[in-house]
């Protein structure tokens, strides 16, 4: 195996993960639903934005750099920048969220997951 098809095998699987993190987030609104019952409807419906808005990202993200996998096995120059961009985002993104959630595990995960794809 060549190292494109490593980079590009690691790039899709860093990838799918991170779209698997944006759909649990996703799937896990209802349940953060109930931590913003204390305020008032408004802030509700803009917190439950808020966390649909960030797994949604995470989503797009995760499937572009899944996308741009296959073109780095191609050696298309662009696939590089793209999933660099897209691995510091979801680094940046797990590392805050840890820091700002220290209880939430999907934040230290993707804080892995982005770093992971960072390396290559």
């Amino acid at each position: 195996m060549n190292a494109h098809k490593i980079v590009g095998t690691w790039t899709a699987a860093t990838g799918a993960l991170i779209a698997v993190v944006g759909v649990v987030h996703n799937l896990a609104t209802p349940m953060v639903h109930r931590e913003f019952a204390a305020l008032p409807r408004a802030d509700q419906l803009m917190g439950d934005a808020m966390f649909l808005a960030t797994g949604t990202a995470l989503v797009v993200m995760g499937l572009l750099t899944v996308k741009a996998a296959g073109a780095i096995r191609a050696r298309e120059g662009w696939a590089q920048a793209v999933a660099g961009a897209t691995a510091v985002y979801s680094a940046v993104l797990g590392m805050a969220g840890a820091l700002l959630i220290p209880d939430n595990p999907f934040a230290y995960v993707l804080a892995l997951l982005g770093s992971a794809q960072l390396l290559v």
